[in-house]
């Protein structure tokens, strides 16, 4: 499952960096993605980063990571800060919940001269959020998105996990063997 988390990840970075590729005008100045992560402290999140990292830096464009504390409020206002600054060519947000934002009909942009149509794929965004355990919400302007995120309940999810023990006791045998020995030299004035 780790492994399918990763190449979707690695999918999308490498579907984003092409765009930035192919919209980009010559020798200026170098494109930067955006990734926000739901969290930078996540193993399924920093292998994305890793994918989206990889294909940025083989078509020569800079990536940077923003790291969402598994917040949507964070998140959402880091991307609305990275979009504000203009800093960024095209920006990855893998939150825990999907948003689709736009609509299946799409859009025509025109960017540095370049003309690309740009479209909400509904059917990859509902998989996504099935892959990761979220749920997709569709937002075709600012305000359904801004609903969204106010309805949204972060909630902070413990799983137990299997814990290897060998070590723990074997630290506890070493030290009862230290202990015994120093009792032993106290007492006898000899080690066992």
């Amino acid at each position: 499952m780790r492994r399918t988390r990763a190449g979707i990840g690695l999918i999308l970075g490498v579907m984003l960096a092409a765009v930035n590729a192919a919209a980009a005008t010559a020798q200026d100045e170098p494109k930067r993605v955006a990734f926000f992560a739901a969290s930078s402290q996540n193993g399924f999140n920093q292998a994305v980063w890793e994918g989206v990292k990889t294909a940025a830096d083989g078509l020569g464009i800079e990536s940077e990571v923003f790291d969402g504390e598994f917040n949507a409020e964070v998140q959402l206002a880091q991307v609305e800060d990275a979009v504000a600054s203009g800093r960024f060519d095209g920006f990855v947000i893998l939150a825990n919940d999907t948003v689709g934002i736009g609509s299946a009909a799409g859009a025509t942009l025109h960017i540095n001269g370049f003309i690309i149509h740009s479209q909400l794929d509904e059917a990859m965004l509902q998989q996504i959020s099935l892959l990761t355990d979220g749920a997709y919400y569709s937002a075709e302007n600012e305000q359904d998105l801004r609903t969204i995120y106010d309805n949204l309940d972060p909630q902070l999810v413990m799983k137990p996990e299997k814990m290897e023990v060998t070590s723990i006791f074997a630290g506890a045998g070493i030290l009862v063997l230290l202990i015994g020995g120093a009792f032993s030299l106290l007492w006898f004035s000899r080690l066992p």
